[in-house]
């Protein structure tokens, strides 16, 4: 690690104590004083977006998740994020475009078919939604209590079709 690289951990640092103590306008100038010193630190994009968001400036919040690779460390994560805001301000194609990205990127994962499942059922297209929460559910070996939220999912979906009892 180089001095440049070195300083601008410490100052994302900052940003992050500056984020816990709901200073949110100076831990994004953190991050982009962060930034300046090394583009390749995108865990400051992810903490600007989290300042934008908390700000109720979702559109913001998408422009810096945006600028995380999805093949970084932080992509996965990002892209989920990115659905979640593109839903919050109803451009429901955008996070569809998303998650199945994600789902290309690395097929087979629950929390992406759980996401596409949200998705659907925040559409209203609830037999969607089901399918979409039994492919998740069908992708885990053993369920567990943490998995919950699946069946819970599934079954208000089922519930909003008015096919409660359906399988």
């Amino acid at each position: 690690i180089n001095r440049k690289d070195g300083l601008s951990e410490s100052l994302f640092n900052i940003a992050e104590i500056l984020y816990g103590q709901r200073m949110y306008e100076s831990s994004i100038a953190y991050c982009y004083l962060s930034l300046y010193l090394n583009k390749q630190n995108y865990i400051n994009y992810y903490l600007i977006a989290q300042s934008y968001q908390v700000l109720g400036k979702n559109i913001k919040a998408v422009k810096a998740l945006k600028e995380i690779p999805l093949s970084s460390y932080l992509g996965w994560n990002a892209y989920l994020k990115l659905a979640d805001l593109e839903m919050n301000i109803n451009n429901f194609d955008k996070a569809e475009k998303l998650i199945k990205k994600l789902n290309t990127f690395s097929p087979n994962r629950v929390d992406a078919f759980y996401k596409l499942g949200e998705l659907k059922h925040i559409e209203k297209k609830y037999e969607d939604a089901i399918d979409h929460f039994r492919t998740a559910i069908s992708l885990i070996e053993k369920p567990q209590k943490k998995d919950w939220y699946l069946f819970y999912s599934r079954g208000m979906s089922y519930e909003r079709s008015k096919k409660m009892g359906e399988r």
